[in-house]
């Protein structure tokens, strides 16, 4: 109990620095257990590794609402399914970005690729894209924004300057896709990409009062390429993976998507007012 007092006075104190370190730890123990479960000589998500991660993740969520509910920033609306289909619809930019995403990659698939979706693989990557959008908008639009609107969203200016701070955030943490294997000039505008998502996905949980829109565009996003590891063959896959990338034109669609995100989440920001976020101070 003296320990979380402490917590939540330091908290107070140093919110951003607060919100920053705990992203850290999260991302790094996530980031620890990926290569510690990963098979490097794979390059394509496997459905078993698929499985293994979204359990992690679950449990990376549960630990994130658990010091949610200890640093007082927990609200069980937040997680409720009222209003989630007028929230979908909000989002129809994304959505209709998500699925023009798999047609342009499925225009890109090397000639006389067969097209076999293995429907258990699609399970478990619908799970594992459903339980990674799960995990980073707690972390992110939950744990991360709430604690941020607590000490900056009395005002329009703070609402916006919370949303962008948390998106930062949200796109620096993609530098863990050096671990993947991406290059830096991959990793770069990934994070810029990101951090405008981020911002987009801030205004819908917002506009929505739960996480559960954000997550699920989220997990549409991922969803539109990852699940060509379930429709196409492996070698297919690691034909498209080993093959050489336009790093130009990769570069010019991240900056494409940064601005379309950025000016999508100022429009849906527009109509946010301090009373209206009054549940995201809880």
């Amino acid at each position: 109990m003296q320990l979380f007092e402490k917590i939540n006075k330091f908290s107070r104190s140093y919110t951003v620095l607060f919100v920053f370190v705990f992203i850290v730890i999260s991302v790094s123990v996530y980031s620890i257990f990926y290569i510690l479960t990963a098979d490097p000589t794979q390059q394509v998500l496997l459905p078993g590794f698929a499985a293994v991660l979204s359990v992690w993740q679950i449990f990376m969520s549960a630990v994130t609402v658990w010091v949610m509910s200890k640093t007082k920033v927990f609200d069980i609306n937040d997680f409720k399914f009222k209003g989630l289909g007028k929230g979908l619809l909000l989002a129809w930019f994304c959505n209709f970005l998500s699925i023009a995403t798999f047609v342009m990659l499925l225009m890109q698939l090397p000639e006389n690729s067969l097209i076999t979706p293995n429907l258990l693989y699609i399970a478990a990557l619908i799970l594992h894209t459903l339980c990674i959008a799960v995990y980073e908008e707690t972390l992110i639009r939950g744990f991360a924004l709430k604690h941020l609107l607590k000490k900056m969203g009395n005002t329009k200016k703070g609402i916006i300057a919370a949303c962008f701070v948390s998106s930062i955030f949200f796109g620096v943490a993609h530098i863990t896709n050096f671990i993947k294997g991406d290059s830096l000039m991959q990793v770069v505008p990934q994070i810029f990409s990101t951090t405008a998502m981020g911002l987009y996905f801030a205004a819908l949980y917002l506009r929505t009062k739960t996480l559960w829109v954000p997550t699920l565009v989220h997990m549409l996003v991922n969803l539109s390429s990852y699940i060509f590891n379930a429709i196409v063959s492996y070698d297919v896959m690691e034909q498209m993976a080993q093959s050489s990338t336009n790093m130009a034109g990769s570069i010019a669609n991240r900056a494409l998507l940064t601005v379309v995100f950025l000016i999508a989440g100022l429009i849906l920001l527009r109509k946010i007012n301090p009373d209206e976020s009054a549940n995201a101070n809880t």
